[in-house]
């Protein structure tokens, strides 16, 4: 570990900063980091390249958010993403969307969000990323039947009559 430009710095270019972190803590948070490369103020990471301030993530590439991107997988360019899957440029909005996010549903009993602007609406929960009609579809195919569904519909309607009024 090495100290330079106000960075602890390991063998892999990963570095934490100097004013946060301590030697020993940059150490210990590099032992976490598995297969990263070019990261920023990663934590337990594996496989990410030129990610700042994230916490979990697999496969990650450039993920940004000012940071904090959490429990991704397989990310590109994303910004502050959270449980994401599967994301290429997760920020996919021409203007920054609204969000609406639920109180803990779900088999996960986790958030799911809605981020929408004039133009698009996009709904994660989980792995599921799509259009809340997609999303939709996809309850009365998985939920039906289940504890869940009637959670997730309510979480549905509430979402169309909130956007339907902005």
């Amino acid at each position: 570990m090495k100290q330079e430009n106000g960075f602890w710095i390991d063998e892999n270019n990963n570095r934490w900063n100097c004013d946060c972190y301590n030697k020993n803590q940059a150490i210990e948070l590099s032992e976490k980091l598995i297969n990263c490369t070019y990261c920023t103020d990663c934590r337990s990471c594996t496989g990410c390249t030129g990610c700042t301030d994230c916490t979990y993530c697999t496969y990650c590439t450039y993920c940004t958010y000012c940071t904090y991107c959490t429990d991704c997988r397989d990310c590109t360019d994303c910004t502050g993403c959270t449980y994401c899957t599967d994301c290429t440029g997760c920020r996919g909005f021409n203007s920054n969307p609204q969000k609406i996010s639920s109180k803990k549903i779900g088999r996960r009993n986790s958030e799911t969000t809605v981020y929408f602007n004039d133009t698009k609406t996009q709904i994660v929960c989980g792995c599921f990323r799509d259009t809340l009609e997609a999303f939709e579809i996809q309850v009365k195919k998985v939920h039906i039947g289940t504890k869940y569904f009637d959670e997730y519909m309510k979480f549905i309607e509430a979402v169309k009559i909130f956007i339907s009024n902005n």
